[in-house]
This record gives structure tokens, sequence and C-alpha cells, in this order.
């Protein structure tokens, strides 16, 4: 196996193809092409036209939006940002705002869209560090070479590396040398010399040499695995500034409720 990773030729729509094919990415767009269809017949004095339109982009974009927010708030018992996207989108379609109610919906589908993109690069990220351990590895047994599947390398096992090789374990050689590759690991742009009592990584290349590895660490364990576990966790947790957003929804959706509720009670103008 080279040190090449096998994704660095796909093409962005290989990547991403399930990404742009999903609903989030759909309805986004579509609400996108509605808002700019509405624009143009509102700009060339089709205001009647518009307005289904600009209704259209709303009701498709902001459905899904308004069935997410009312589980959070019904199930969860959760006020989030969406609680309120979804008032101002009601609010804007009984008063005939329909450009508004469409502005608010497509703001909130690109806010969803980019989350999902993050994540699908996140997801991209992992396919291609778990692509860097080779499926099978060159062990001694038994005073033999024998080629197995990774999953079968215990930490009793001594790995054969040769030049061109991905190193599928975290060890120290035993013997022979060898100049590994570390980028994927250490971010080093120069192969690094390895010689006996030197450690090796799982995902690095033996770009040059041969060597006898006594295997350490296998698997989640080995520092590749780390990495790995990180960015799973990573990708589970709320980005700090969702948090912060949320939390303030918690307070600012009643207040802002309440404050238009007396509003509309004092003035009975339901535009103020």
């Amino acid at each position: 196996m080279t040190g090449q990773s096998p994704r660095k030729g796909t093409s962005f729509w290989e990547r991403y193809r399930h990404f742009l094919l999903s609903r989030n990415t759909v309805l986004a767009f579509s609400g996108l092409i509605l808002l700019i269809a509405g624009g143009v017949l509102w700009l060339t004095g089709h205001k009647k036209p518009s307005d289904w339109v600009f209704l259209a982009s709303a009701i498709i974009g902001g459905l899904p939006l308004f069935i997410l927010a009312g589980r959070k708030l019904i199930l969860e018992r959760d006020i989030t940002v969406g609680v309120m996207a979804s008032a101002a989108m009601i609010a804007s379609i009984v008063v005939g705002e329909y450009f508004a109610a469409a502005l608010v919906v497509f703001m909130m589908s690109i806010g969803e869209w980019l989350e999902d993109f993050t994540a699908a690069r996140a997801d991209n990220a992992l396919k291609e560090l778990a692509s860097l351990v080779p499926a099978t590895v060159t062990v001694r047994r038994e005073g033999s070479e024998v080629v197995i599947p990774i999953e079968q390398v215990t930490l009793d096992d001594v790995v054969l590396v040769r030049t061109g090789e991905r190193i599928g374990v975290d060890g120290t050689l035993i013997a022979g040398r060898g100049s590994v590759n570390q980028a994927a690991i250490t971010g080093e742009s120069m192969p690094v010399e390895k010689e006996v009592g030197d450690a090796v990584f799982a995902g690095t290349v033996n770009e040059l040499g041969a060597f006898e590895v006594q295997v350490n660490k296998l698997g989640d364990d080995t520092t590749l695995g780390q990495i790995v576990i990180m960015v799973k966790e990573a990708q589970a947790s709320q980005a700090p500034v969702q948090r912060v957003a949320n939390q303030w929804a918690r307070v600012l959706v009643p207040v802002t409720f309440s404050i238009a509720l007396i509003v509309g009670l004092v003035t009975r103008d339901v535009m103020r």
C-alpha cells in the first residue's frame, strides 16, 4: 500500500454527494430560487404573483423548521432560536408580509445548511483518517511471515513493514530502519528516520527501508485512534456560539413575546 491517500483524487461531488442531495440542501436552495424568482416578479411590477412565490418559499422551507422547533418545545421543553424564527414566519404570513416570512426561513435554512456542511466535512475527515490504516499487515508468527487482517493483530505480534507500506499499529522498532512520513499524525512535512528503539505510529508511511515493529497499541488505543475519537466527540457536541444562542433564546423568546403581547393590547395594532 502506498503512502498516497485513496481519497485524494475524488471530486467534490463524490465526496459530498450524500450531503448535496440531502433534504436540507434541496430545501435551502429551493427557497433561494423561489426567493430570487419572487424578487424578479416584484421588481417587474407583478406584485400578486410575487407574493404567492414568496409564500411558497416560506412554506416549503419553513415547515420542517417549524416542526423541529415545535418538537423541541413540546417534547423537550427546550426554547431554541428556531421557536422565535417560527413565530416570525407565522406572524409575517398572517399579516401578509410574505417576503419577510420567506427571508426569515431562508436565513434559518442557510444556517442549518452550513451546519450540515460542517458535519459533512467532519464525516469526510473521519473517513480519510480511517483509510490511513491498512486492511492487512504482515506479522511474524512461529518463524514465518503471515498476512492477516488488521483486526487479528495482537499486542504480542511483531509486524513487518516494507518500503511504501502504511503502518497499521503503534509500536517500537526492534529490527531494521526506515524513513517514515508522519505527516498524518504530527504534520511534519519531511520523513523522519527511524532506528531500533524508536516509536512509530499507525497511519504513517514507511517511504524507504524495512523494519520490524513490536506492537504496543491497537485500534482506538493508537494515536490515530485517539484522534478519530476526538473528532467524533467534537462533531457530537454543540459549538460554543450555538450553546450561547440557545441559552439566550430561553430568555429572549419569552421576554420578546411578552413585550409584543403588551404592545398589541395597548395599541390594538397587530403590526406594532
